[in-house]
């Protein structure tokens, strides 16, 4: 009788035990697997942060990419405007370098007709009233751009002669009065005699013949 009530008595103790080992042990789990769902929620909010982190700082950087694609579309257009200026000043250079080199011949013409009478034809030429300038010329094209339009009673098909100091080098036929002040004229074939051109700076006068 006494066994049996001590074998019951270490039987209800190891249930007892087992009981409590069990009840431990699933509050370990619950506990480990309340800390691993922690730890995974503050590693997905971690990344979470640093993604969006790195979307703001993507968001940050695209006005300056676009500011400075701005500022080099812009540095760009300078550079053409200064370009198509310095091409611009290169052109009106090369004319008013003309326009002295013809200056400079009619100078010497002058001298020379100092020291020579002039002849009946060169007498008339000089004497020619002026009705304007040639300020461009178009060579490849036959045509020159004239200083004097509307203002100056020009009309379309007028025939002009051109002036160099005491000599006649060529003439002109109008093609166009653009406004008071300027016209288009072509090149009369055949008018510029050989080894000439006309330059910026020749004289438009009447017809001499």
């Amino acid at each position: 009788m006494d066994l049996t009530k001590i074998a019951l008595a270490i039987t209800v103790l190891l249930l007892g035990f087992a009981g409590y080992l069990a009840i431990d042990n699933k509050s370990k789990l619950d506990r480990l697997q309340s800390e691993t769902q922690n730890r995974r929620s503050t590693e997905e909010e971690t990344a979470k942060a640093a993604a969006e982190a790195a979307a703001a700082a993507a968001m940050a950087q695209e006005p300056k990419v676009e500011e400075l694609e701005g500022q080099l579309q812009a540095l760009a257009a300078e550079l053409d405007n200064e370009r198509a200026e310095n091409a611009a000043l290169a052109k009106d250079l090369e004319a008013k370098e003309q326009e002295n080199a013809v200056i400079a011949d009619a100078a010497s013409d002058k001298e020379a007709t100092a020291a020579t009478p002039m002849t009946p034809l060169q007498k008339k030429v000089t004497a020619a009233a002026m009705i304007g300038k040639v300020v461009d010329v178009k060579p490849e094209y036959g045509f020159v751009v004239v200083n004097a339009g509307s203002g100056n009673n020009l009309r379309e098909e007028q025939e002009f002669a051109l002036r160099r100091g005491t000599y006649i080098v060529g003439r002109i036929r109008v093609s166009s009065v653009e406004d008071v002040a300027s016209s288009i004229a072509n090149i009369v074939q055949g008018s510029v005699p050989t080894g000439m051109e006309v330059l910026p700076g020749d004289e438009v006068i009447d017809p001499i013949f």
